[in-house]
């Protein structure tokens, strides 16, 4: 469990990101920026809210401290630090140096917990382009479905409207057919 002394070293290294690398993107008007910058800023400053409630999940300062590193050298953060280069905007490349030296002021150390591993997320087959390609992904995420994933589910709930009709129309069709067996066997 977290002690007080952890939650308020949290509190201040959340503190000092919101100053420095996030409110300027936040707060960035798209008055400053004229046609395809307009929707790179819209686009950056929605990654930014989403990596901002992140960060505030994150359950110690060691925590934060761990996953801005490894934000830091990310393969995901390049595309994002290229618009934010372009709109002459703050990375967090650009404070990590003050991040680090208040880490170390407040003695924070990196948590070494694996912390919860990552799951990949389950199959989009609507997004595939050949049809074997569908055909196998989408088999992978029914059956991810019926073992009960949560995310499986979800990304069924949130399937293209074609795609989920389809996809029904084959279910009610089989089990039309697996009843016509049964009565025809009775």
């Amino acid at each position: 469990m977290a002690t007080a002394s952890g939650d308020t070293n949290k509190e201040k290294l959340i503190r000092f990101l919101e100053r420095r690398a996030w409110n300027p993107i936040l707060k960035a008007s798209p008055k400053r920026y004229a046609g395809t910058e307009v929707k790179r800023l819209e686009r950056v400053q929605r990654k930014t809210e989403s990596q901002r409630d992140r960060y505030h999940s994150y359950r110690s300062a060691g925590e934060v401290l761990k996953r801005f590193r490894g934000d830091l050298s990310s393969s995901a953060a390049k595309k994002t630090n290229a618009d934010l280069d372009a709109l002459n905007l703050p990375k967090q490349a650009d404070v990590a140096d003050e991040f680090f030296k208040l880490a170390e002021r407040l003695k924070v150390e990196p948590d070494k917990s694996a912390g919860r591993p990552h799951k990949p997320h389950p199959p989009h087959p609507w997004h595939k382009s050949k049809p074997e390609d569908r055909r196998k992904a989408a088999n992978e995420l029914k059956k991810e479905a019926r073992e009960g994933n949560r995310a499986a589910i979800s990304t069924m709930k949130k399937a293209p409207t074609k795609w989920a009709r389809d996809y029904a129309q084959q279910v009610t069709a089989k089990k039309k057919s697996a009843r016509a067996k049964k009565s025809k066997s009775k």
